[in-house]
């Protein structure tokens, strides 16, 4: 008995049904098929089926793998607002929810290492491995009111005091901006640190303009000046004194009550005893001291009030005797008889 076929779908149809199980539709007189043309049929079908699905499997993984179909919306997090956070706590908040971080610093009045802004608004949805850039503030010491519109400024100049000169120069090119030295200066700082720059940090510059620059050829060359004296006297300044390369340092000599300057020698030569004394154009070091003595004691004076002899007082003179009593000098009394 020749085995009965759905003419749609090639699906087997027992006995009389008027209807294919499999794709459902009435059957319409059809010649007799052989049985190996219905099975070829139903191989065919089957195999155009198992490609179909296999295609479909493949579109809904790529799609998931693209980001089309986000199946964990319900579950996704949000961004939370970390502005205004310090940048460790900003990282550990974000890191949390498996963000890539990425950070930039910009000039503000905030503290140095503020969240100033964030890329991702607060409140978006986020998607795992997702980058937010911070913007984390350099402090409040670079921040300058722009002189030009705001609008109109592309760049900012960055801070390079305190900064060596090689580091300041790749800071500025960064930005895009060119560096020139205009020259070198004595200073505390260390050999090669900006010690001026113009215009300020934070001022608003096009790119390739140009910040100058003063760097520091370290602390000056000095010399000591080691000032001594004897008993009788001081100098000031005393002790060892320094002096920088160049420099005149100036010397008073104070005699004590009761001494005078004997003499003030330099580098143990004498030169006289100058109550004040200079060492100009200092360039080497130097040794200065004074000898004192005791001043003379003063010349004795007469003894005020003694009468000369002519101011003696009381004095009798021969006019105030009276006659009769007057004898003659060389008068002899004559003998009595």
């Amino acid at each position: 008995m020749k085995q009965k076929v759905c003419t749609y779908c090639g699906a087997e149809i027992q006995g009389n049904m008027e209807r294919c199980p499999v794709c459902g539709k009435r059957q319409r007189p059809v010649a007799a098929r052989s049985g190996k043309t219905g099975a070829n049929r139903v191989r065919r079908w089957s195999f155009a089926v198992a490609i179909a699905a296999l295609l479909a499997a493949l579109t809904v993984v790529l799609c998931v793998l693209g980001g089309v179909f986000d199946f964990v919306a319900r579950d996704a997090e949000t961004m939370p607002g970390v502005i205004g956070q310090t940048e460790d706590n900003a990282r550990l908040m974000l890191e949390a929810l498996g963000l890539k971080i990425s950070v930039k610093s910009a000039s503000s009045e905030e503290a140095a290492g503020v969240v100033i802004d964030q890329s991702i608004p607060e409140g978006r949805t986020l998607r795992s491995n997702q980058t937010v850039t911070l913007t984390v503030s350099n402090g409040s010491d670079a921040v300058r009111v722009p002189e030009k519109p705001v609008e109109e400024l592309e760049v900012y100049a960055p801070k390079l005091l305190g900064q060596n000169y090689e580091e300041a120069r790749s800071m500025a090119e960064g930005v895009g901006l060119n560096i020139i030295k205009d020259g070198e200066q004595t200073s505390d700082e260390p050999a090669g640190t900006v010690i001026w720059q113009e215009p300020e940090a934070g001022t608003g510059l096009r790119p390739s303009e140009a910040i100058h620059c003063i760097v520091s050829k370290g602390p000056a060359e000095t010399f000591t000046i080691t000032v001594t004296c004897g008993k009788g006297g001081s100098i000031t300044p005393g002790g060892r004194v320094t002096v920088k390369k160049g420099e005149t340092a100036r010397f008073t000599v104070t005699p004590d009550k009761g001494y005078v300057l004997a003499e003030l020698k330099v580098d143990g030569v004498s030169v006289g005893a100058p109550e004040e004394y200079e060492f100009p154009n200092v360039r080497a070091d130097h040794t200065l001291y004074a000898v004192f003595r005791a001043a003379p004691e003063a010349e004795e004076k007469p003894p005020e009030d003694v009468p000369t002899e002519e101011e003696t007082p009381d004095a009798e003179t021969p006019e105030d005797v009276a006659p009769e009593e007057q004898q003659p000098e060389d008068e002899t009394p004559e003998p009595e008889e």
